[in-house]
């Protein structure tokens, strides 16, 4: 139907591509606040598409001597003596696109574009009245110009389009019970009386109307024809839209809801809720219209049934919140709209109210930034509402401190079940050191590899997502406090044995930790969500019906719409947001655990137990040989077994955990659009990262100490400009003269036991010129050589740079057989 431009939304009954934004722009107040003119076109234009398909009609818009003549409904181009005669609605919606992409030229059409402007601004303002004898749209007599009428009408009204044009039959009822069917405009205007005739063999009322007749009686039996969708649905797409004339009311379904989420399932009319005895005498009515509190209603008996059937009583915190939000409860393809009520009020509120603010858990040994102590506040109030969370923040916003703030101030506020980290296999030692770290009071225990036992009284168990995969029963048994999921894009497929296994874990508060942009893939988003708020998004099918669908094909309101509900549970911020920029360190040194994968530990093993054995019979000029070259082998291993064994197709991926703790880093930094560098101190090893960086489509290149000047210089300039995301870097030939400013994060993929040259490595980025925080990531493999040198250099700086300098690898050398074998030996955990 189409209603007076005094009500809202504006239903358009025209079934082209202009529908999907007249509605919204209905909805140019926002907050009961007019908006400017230009926020208004703003929000006009946003479903326009860009990159649309370029067709005759395009090239005839763009030419620079095109020419237009408006007449009724259709418009005349003219160019270069050739004529194209236009419906007056596809006109417009392709003037505005061109318009919008500043490819319009031709001064004619610049003045045209300017009319159909003002006619979507008219529509928006509601500033348009229907001619009383044509029944077409128009501007308001205050406001009068010939071609923004004929645009406003076709805007509206629509006009030898697709599918023909809208038009709206009303179903008239008498004070006796008699109903008469008509159209709303009058019957003679041409486009009334063709669409009839076009639609006369669907339901013989429609005939009757296409031979002349104003109006015509229906019997009982067509009034309750209308009920049937299928029906409606047929003449609509003959451009036939059926409405009940003012007087005549729907019951229909509704709910409303208390704050505990019980739900108490209504029957309603405008009048108000129907008694049980009015919805008794209803059911046993055998006709189609029915006379209650002085008013006709219309008995669909798809409404009592609906009534009837078994109905939820109750929501989960996830499906409560979505339904206080969104206005109405959606469960599969029926959406139920919710009564206005106190409690319903007081709900909404909560949800649309900031938290409350929050002071740090006690126990946290950790001093939070400003907007770190924001984000506690608002997994707080989640966790009060039982409602999950998803933190999104870019990488080196600190989410790892954020959650273990999250566990303590729980704990503060009297949870005792302990808390469920899952990571990847390549974090799980930061985890742990992070845990002991920040709460030194929490008791934290690892559960992998093929020995593992969960400790019962760990106030925090880490493990990965393959262990809680392949031990679901063991870890479904316990009852978790809080259940976290460090890069929780690991489950973004829900139909994984992996996600099915993290559903299937209770626990009282859930939450996700993700650096990447959580919106790039609608169903990967519903799977995320879905896990730490069940049924905000509702089943999978139903969301794709209502979101995901409607929004690919640009229709806003679902957009909106799904924006308040994941703004509810996931929050992003970006580093260079305003009020989170100015507190942020200018570096931020990060060291990641690597554990070594399975193949790794036996090479690693086999050459220490060789080395060791060899080294103990050799005079010293050859044992100091040998230990040179088993501290070049083991730190091969650690990068890489290909590097170690020289292959020379190797097949990279799932074999080296530090290789797999990169490729993470960088799938972040990528689609953050954040650009790295990554150093290697190791040519080959620096090839092996640009090959395996370059077969999952990302852009890398790598300098190295063969590159002549020219070459050298290029690589510098592409990645300063932009042209040249990710960068790999021979340690030799970075150390001086270089200037790669544009980097956003330094990754040392391999140590240097001198921190002088490891420093001058990350200074290529982090130097003056430099307008952002430079986040550097240390890759360091646990229980090896890597890992002891590393703590040297972290608690006796002093002594390591008289010890670990130029010629440590020399020093190592003069090590007894004894403190060589404890340096070098593996006692760490698989990945």
């Amino acid at each position: 139907m189409i209603c007076s431009p005094s009500s809202r939304p504006l239903w358009i009954c025209w079934n082209c591509s202009l529908r999907s934004y007249v509605a919204f722009a209905m909805r140019s107040t926002v907050g009961g606040q007019r908006q400017p003119r230009d926020r208004q076109l703003a929000l006009l234009w946003f479903p326009f598409r860009k990159g649309r398909h370029v067709n005759d009609l395009d090239q005839l818009l763009v030419a620079p001597d095109s020419r237009a003549t408006v007449t009724d409904r259709w418009a005349t181009l003219s160019q270069g003596g050739e004529e194209r005669r236009v419906p007056l609605a596809q006109l417009l919606e392709a003037l505005v696109t061109a318009r919008r992409d500043g490819l319009l030229t031709a001064r004619p059409l610049l003045d045209l574009s300017d009319a159909a402007l003002r006619a979507l601004q008219a529509v928006a303002e509601r500033r348009i009245v229907r001619h009383a004898g044509s029944g077409r749209w128009q501007l308001s007599a205050t406001d009068r110009d010939e071609t923004v009428d004929w645009f406003v009408d076709a805007f509206v009204a629509g006009s030898g389009v697709d599918n023909g044009p809208g038009l709206t039959l009303a179903v008239h009822v008498s004070d006796d019970g008699r109903a008469e069917l008509g159209p709303t405009a009058a019957a003679s205007d041409r486009r009334t009386t063709d669409t009839l005739r076009a639609a006369a063999g669907i339901w013989d009322p429609v005939g009757r109307l296409a031979m002349g007749t104003p109006r015509t009686e229906l019997t009982g039996a067509e009034v309750a024809e209308l009920l049937d969708p299928a029906l409606r649905d047929t003449l609509a797409e003959a451009g036939v839209h059926i409405a009940w004339a003012p007087g005549v009311a729907s019951a229909t379904v509704a709910v409303s809801l208390d704050e505990d989420g019980s739900l108490d399932w209504q029957l309603r009319i405008p009048a108000g809720r129907l008694t049980p005895q009015e919805i008794t005498e209803l059911a046993a009515s055998q006709r189609p219209l029915v006379r209650v509190r002085g008013a006709w209603v219309v008995n669909d008996p798809r409404q009592l049934a609906r009534l009837q059937r078994p109905k939820p009583r109750k929501l989960a915190p996830g499906e409560q919140a979505a339904t206080v939000l969104s206005g109405s409860l959606t469960r599969g393809d029926e959406v139920t709209p919710l009564t206005d009520s106190a409690a319903a009020r007081r709900q909404l509120a909560v949800l649309t109210a900031p938290p409350a603010a929050v002071a740090p858990p006690r126990a946290l040994d950790a001093t939070l930034r400003n907007y770190q102590i924001e984000g506690l506040a608002w997994l707080l109030r989640n966790a009060e509402l039982g409602l999950g969370s998803c933190l999104a923040d870019d990488m080196g916003l600190g989410k790892t401190v954020s959650a273990i703030a999250f566990h303590l101030a729980l704990r503060e506020r009297g949870a005792t079940e302990p808390t469920l980290v899952v990571c990847p296999a390549s974090v799980l030692s930061t985890w742990e050191r992070e845990i002991r770290r920040f709460a030194p009071s929490q008791r934290v225990a690892r559960y992998h590899g093929a020995a593992r036992v969960l400790d019962q009284d760990a106030d925090v168990v880490v493990t990965t997502y393959a262990t809680a995969r392949n031990d679901h029963d063991r870890l479904r048994a316990v009852r978790w406090g809080l259940a976290i999921a460090d890069e929780a894009q690991t489950m973004k497929n829900d139909s994984t044995k992996t996600a099915h296994a993290l559903r299937g874990i209770p626990s009282v508060h859930r939450l996700a930790l993700s650096g990447t942009p959580i919106q790039n893939r609608l169903e990967d988003l519903w799977a995320l969500l879905d896990w730490t708020t069940p049924g905000l998004l509702g089943s999978k099918s139903a969301f794709r019906r209502h979101f995901a669908g409607p929004i690919r094909n640009a229709t806003e309101a679902p957009r909106i719409q799904l924006a308040k509900l994941t703004n509810l549970v996931a929050l992003r911020r970006r580093k260079d947001d305003p009020a989170i920029a100015p507190e942020l360190p200018a570096k931020t040194i990060s060291d990641q655990a690597v554990a070594l994968t399975a193949e790794q530990i036996g090479l690693y093993q086999a050459v220490v137990d060789d080395s060791l054995t060899t080294i103990a019979d050799l005079d010293e000029n050859a044992r100091r040989g040998r230990i040179l070259a088993l501290l070049t082998a083991l730190k091969q291993i650690c990068n890489h077994p290909a590097q170690y064994l020289k292959e020379t197709e190797p097949e990279l991926p799932g074999r080296s955990g530090k290789l797999d703790a990169l490729t993470e880093i960088i799938d972040i930094t990528s689609a953050e659009e954040s650009p790295a560098l990554v150093f290697t101190q190791f040519v080959a090893m620096g090839r092996l990262i640009v090959d395996h960086l370059r077969a999952r489509g990302i852009g890398v290149d790598f300098l190295h100490g063969g590159l002549d000047i020219t070459q050298r210089q290029r690589l510098i300039d592409d990645f300063q400009h932009g042209v040249l995301a990710n960068l790999v870097l021979s340690t030799h030939a970075a150390g001086t003269g270089l200037t790669l400013t544009r980097a956003e994060h330094v990754i040392h993929y391999d140590m240097w036991w001198n921190p002088a040259v490891e420093d001058q490595a990350t200074d290529r980025a982090y130097r003056i010129g430099q307008t952002h925080p430079v986040q550097v990531h240390r890759l360091v493999c646990e229980g090896t050589l890597e890992e002891r040198i590393d703590t040297i250099l972290r608690t006796k700086r002093a002594l390591s740079e008289s010890i670990i300098d130029d010629d440590a690898a020399f020093r190592i050398a003069d090590l007894d057989d004894a403190a060589l074998a404890s340096l070098v030996r593996w006692n760490g955990a698989a990945a």
